[in-house]
């Protein structure tokens, strides 16, 4: 009877072995699916030159969906990132990647990393046109391309990409723009050098773009610089400077920057801003936003004061 009871208690276990190896097996080969998104609903006062005008906005109503999984030492993913907006529906990102030791792989549409050296990096809400400057295609938040990055190597790592017909050149054969980066991050110190350069189409020459951004954090402080420079025409250039300060106060942070541009011959147009952002919940916040913008000499734009009442939620 021993015996008996005991192959039953092994047949029993290699049963509830196996079906517990059917379960887990197809779990493997699974990617694990990520769903998140956010909602920000603004209230935008912009006190102009010529009027003033108040109106809501949808700051923010994005969808993303991300998937990885791990086999033999590499990492493959993928995301998808849709924004709703006001009768519009745009696809923010769409890649895939491979990492491991060696680094990481991606093609797709990506977040652009020459943007995290140019003004747009420090504005908010209302004020991100600020330090948009020329060479807008190479500067733009999204690309479609394919990237490399090399792993942290002691605080230093690099990547590099090309965009392929990005603007519909003629020669399909070559790659319209390429960009490269190095990056530092080590003891509250941050800094990133990056450079683009676009090929000119119809007899435009190249534009190319370089910058440098520089940060520093010490306990609740945050000190960021960034200079960027815009060139094209062979010898036309312009120029960001943009200057950051943020403290945090546990749930509310304070936040003020500084955005400038100098264009070609005297043109010149500046925003400087203010906020301060209150976490209420888990992924929820309020925030109070004042910026002013000033345009010189000839620079598109309205001049004036612009005042952002938002909430958001994160989830």
């Amino acid at each position: 009877m021993l015996n008996i009871e005991g192959e039953m208690l092994m047949k029993k276990s290699i049963i509830a072995l196996a079906v517990a190896g059917a379960l887990t097996a197809p779990m493997v080969a699974q990617a694990d699916a990520v769903l998140s998104g956010a909602v920000a609903v603004d209230y935008i006062n912009k006190e102009l030159a010529n009027n003033d005008k108040g109106f809501f906005q949808i700051d923010d109503a994005i969808i993303d969906l991300s998937a990885s999984s791990e086999a033999e030492g590499l990492t493959s993913g993928a995301q998808i990132q849709y924004e709703v907006g006001s009768g519009a529906t745009s696809l923010t990102y769409a890649n895939a990647y491979l990492s491991g030791d060696f680094g990481t792989a991606i093609a797709g549409k990506i977040a652009n990393p020459i943007n995290d050296v140019t003004g747009d990096s420090l504005g908010t809400s209302d004020s991100e046109e600020a330090g948009a400057g020329s060479g807008a295609d190479l500067v733009s938040d999204e690309i479609i391309a394919a990237a490399y990055m090399t792993p942290d190597m002691g605080g230093f790592s690099a990547y590099a990409g090309v965009i392929a017909n990005a603007d519909g050149a003629a020669d399909e054969n070559t790659a319209d723009a390429w960009l490269a980066g190095v990056k530092f991050a080590m003891a509250g110190v941050k800094a990133h050098l990056g450079y683009a350069n676009e090929k000119g189409t119809g007899g435009d020459d190249d534009s190319t773009v370089i910058g440098l951004k520089l940060g520093y954090a010490i306990d609740a402080l945050s000190l960021t610089g960034v200079y960027t420079k815009y060139e094209d025409d062979g010898d036309k250039f312009d120029t960001t400077l943009g200057l950051a300060a943020g403290y945090d106060l546990g749930a509310t942070d304070l936040y003020a920057f500084h955005v400038q541009d100098d264009f070609e011959g005297a043109e010149k147009a500046k925003t400087t801003g203010v906020k301060a952002s209150y976490a209420l919940a888990t992924g929820a916040s309020a925030y109070a936003e004042w910026s002013k913008t000033t345009n010189r000499n000839g620079v598109d734009g309205d001049d004036g004061k612009t005042i952002t009442l938002g909430y958001k939620v994160s989830f």
